[in-house]
């Protein structure tokens, strides 16, 4: 029988998920009892009946897919056992390394010859993975019943925004190009400024974000002291938000700090949004 784990996770996905809930490709809560071996019978078993570091006469005549080889990270996790990004490494002398733990390749998962097991040197975890046109899926359980499944990259998962614009010049021309606007907002003084164009869902409409990093404690206030001076008119805050329009009434800002990160960020939206 052929096959690998790109045909398996689908069908495992669908089942977990009709019992319990909606699942999330990045991070969903199952409770840790739910068992892998559920649909791949053998995973958690094989564990305490292969706790052997080399391979068994059966699948000894089996060899690695070279496909496999390489440094991966995890880019979905369906039990959030394992985070995103967590590095593992498949060598060419059929090891695997994941935090620090190191595996054994003992053959086929099952008879799916395109499915590779790993058994962990205590024999408490097994480890699969499967080689799927560029990207791996991966799978393991161990004897106290945890588990977790989904798919890694040899790259890592670019988390956060994308910036439309990174640099030292205050991105005003961009805003108004995104806003579809001709107006002015004062710079806050800085050598770095992040640009991101978006669309609210809040307000279903363009809005441009500026984030200022590494922003002192007092940022918030130096800024608001800015726009007082150039003739922006403060409005009645919203939640932490403060909220400022400017003289010809072409724009509404939003400004916050946050202090655990010591980042303001400037919200620009088109007067009449909010």
């Amino acid at each position: 029988m052929k096959s690998s784990l790109k045909y398996l996770f689908p069908t495992l996905m669908i089942i977990l998920s009709s019992c319990h809930g909606k699942s999330n490709s990045t991070n969903t809560s199952f409770k840790s009892s739910d068992n892998l071996s559920v649909i791949l019978p053998s995973l958690s078993n094989s564990v305490q009946n292969d706790s052997s570091n080399v391979l068994s006469q059966n699948e000894n005549k089996y060899h690695l897919d070279e496909n496999l080889i390489g440094k991966w990270y995890i880019h979905s996790n369906n039990m959030g056992l394992l985070n995103i990004n967590t590095e593992f490494e498949i060598y060419k002398n059929n090891t695997l390394i994941i935090q620090n733990i190191h595996f054994n390749y003992v053959g086929i998962y099952l008879d799916y010859d395109e499915t590779a097991k790993f058994i962990s040197d205590s024999g408490i975890t097994t480890f699969i993975v499967s080689y799927n046109d560029g990207s791996v899926d991966w799978a393991f359980s161990d004897i106290n019943g945890q588990n977790d499944f989904g798919y890694a990259m040899n790259t890592p998962l670019q988390i956060g925004f994308n910036y439309d614009y990174i640099g030292n010049n205050w991105p005003m021309e961009m805003i108004n190009d995104w806003l579809d606007a001709k107006g002015s907002i004062p710079p806050y003084p800085n050598t770095n400024y992040y640009l991101l164009n978006g669309i609210s869902q809040l307000y279903d409409a363009k809005y441009s974000m500026i984030d200022i990093f590494n922003a002192p404690s007092t940022a918030l206030q130096d800024y608001i002291d800015i726009l007082l001076k150039n003739n922006f008119i403060q409005e009645e805050d919203v939640g932490d938000f403060k909220v400022f329009l400017d003289s010809n009434k072409i724009f509404k800002l939003r400004i916050i700090y946050f202090t655990s990160e010591s980042n303001l960020s400037i919200f620009v939206y088109n007067n009449g949004v909010f």
